[in-house]
């Protein structure tokens, strides 16, 4: 996760630049997963990629809390009612 918010900070290279001299280039102490087709640093590109990824899981855990709470929220107010609207028993 910390890779993720900090992607643009670690990346060791430009992840949109693409170097055409060193197209699928092995893994080296340049670039430490080698690069792609293209030219672009592995590592980078993948440092960067994990940024959507952790923003949508972000947004589904928080989806799915709210959901729970409203549900708990409901299931509270529907109890209440009822016991709000049955009649009480005397005490003898």
């Amino acid at each position: 996760m910390v890779l993720g918010i900090f992607a643009t900070v670690l990346a060791p290279h430009d992840p949109n630049v693409a170097n055409a001299t060193n197209i699928l280039q092995k893994p080296s102490g340049t670039y430490l997963l080698g690069t792609d087709g293209s030219g672009h640093d592995v590592l980078s590109r993948l440092l960067v990629a994990i940024q959507p990824t952790l923003e949508a899981a972000a947004l589904a855990v928080g989806v799915a809390a709210r959901a729970r709470t409203r549900r708990a929220s409901a299931t509270r107010m529907a109890a209440e009612d009822t016991s709000l609207a049955s009649p009480r028993v005397a005490d003898r």
